[in-house]
């Protein structure tokens, strides 16, 4: 999928706010835009080492919750959800098989592409990558903002709008991100950050 695909995408949902008074509630939208970002987030921000492969295997460390219920009410599990729809893409709009493992400790890992980080894994999860470097880097994305400092080069965070509206952004360090290997960093992406879907962090 061409960059400017991947862009667009990712212009629209970061653009979306979960209105409170909406049939799917706003925990339920929020996660669902999360899983959705994944995968535009790891075609943006690449590292030769991983480039040309046929899937792309997203990890879950921890606890980082991606269930929930779809707009019907049904139990779901979004980031599932978001793996299927991807990889039912066909034509034009085809992507790498999207690939889904879990891990309750880092102990547990197996390679992955990009790796889910819930609260409390920061520092192993940052050694790992620190450790796979070299040999087959893995981006890090966490669940609250902040966590640059930590050594975590994507982060989502909220915010709410004053009439409740609540959207979806994006923290991206890319100091961060080089540290671990990841040297193909879209420059699209910052400068869309930087209109208002989210916010640059320079590390030291």
């Amino acid at each position: 999928m061409k960059f400017s695909r991947i862009l667009l995408i990712l212009f629209l949902i970061l653009a979306a706010s979960a209105a409170p008074a909406s049939a799917q509630a706003p925990a339920d939208l929020i996660k669902r835009r999360q899983a959705d970002l994944l995968y535009p987030i790891g075609t943006l921000v690449q590292s030769t080492k991983n480039q040309g492969e046929k899937t792309f295997i997203i990890g879950v460390l921890g606890d980082a919750v991606f269930a929930g219920r779809d707009a019907a009410g049904n139990v779901v599990n979004h980031l599932d959800a978001a793996a299927r729809a991807s990889n039912a893409r066909t034509g034009a709009a085809k992507r790498r098989k999207v690939i889904i493992l879990r891990f309750k400790a880092v102990k547990d890992y197996e390679r992955c592409h990009l790796l889910v980080v819930s609260d409390g894994h920061q520092m192993p999860a940052k050694q790992l990558a620190d450790n796979q470097k070299g040999e087959s880097p893995v981006l890090l994305v966490g669940t609250e903002a902040g966590r640059a400092n930590a050594g975590i080069p994507i982060n989502f965070y909220e915010v709410q709008d004053a009439d409740g509206a609540i959207s979806v952004r994006l923290e991206f360090a890319p100091k961060a991100a080089r540290s671990t290997g990841f040297d193909q960093i879209n420059p699209s992406l910052p400068r869309l950050l930087y209109r208002g879907l989210g916010r640059v962090v320079e590390t030291p």
